[in-house]
């Protein structure tokens, strides 16, 4: 039986999520609105993806969320809900402002991601690294997510 393999041209229209630590060692979760506007960094590794996705799902219930964008724009407010009380701030690609990501919403206590990363053992950790601060960055242009590196564990 054959896996099934996403390739780099699939992009453009597959919706998926994918993760990044920032300098606090906090974690967040992109939507990329079936767009090609993720970190260049994890484009091999875009199968991996759903099994990360799949653990931090499972992640305990730690934190009150803040509403950042409360016009969704049709936007599933519940799904970053859901990822902010586990402690993990939620982002979404706005395809009308030039692909750039705006936070929709914020844990109160955002978990650090060297605290969750023993419970993550046996998935595979592809996520990239953004040099600021998810706190403080309410947009991320697309310039600077295309760039991100791939998070090398050194937070």
């Amino acid at each position: 039986m054959m896996e099934s393999t996403m390739h780099i041209s699939d992009i453009e229209y597959e919706d998926f999520e994918w993760f990044a630590v920032d300098a606090l060692d906090e974690l967040a979760m992109f939507t990329n609105a079936g767009t090609s506007s993720f970190p260049e960094c994890l484009s091999s590794r875009l199968n991996d993806l759903y099994g990360f996705f799949s653990a931090i799902q499972g992640f305990e219930l730690v934190s009150d969320v803040t509403i950042i964008i409360s016009n969704d724009e049709g936007r599933k407010r519940n799904d970053w809900t859901s990822i902010s009380r586990r402690g993990i701030f939620g982002y979404d690609c706005n395809i009308r402002n030039g692909k750039r990501y705006e936070q929709i919403c914020a844990p109160v206590s955002p978990v650090k991601f060297t605290s969750v990363k023993a419970s993550l053992e046996g998935i595979g950790i592809f996520i990239a690294s953004f040099d600021g601060i998810f706190q403080e960055a309410r947009i991320i242009e697309r310039d600077l997510i295309l760039q991100m590196p791939f998070y090398d564990g050194s937070k």
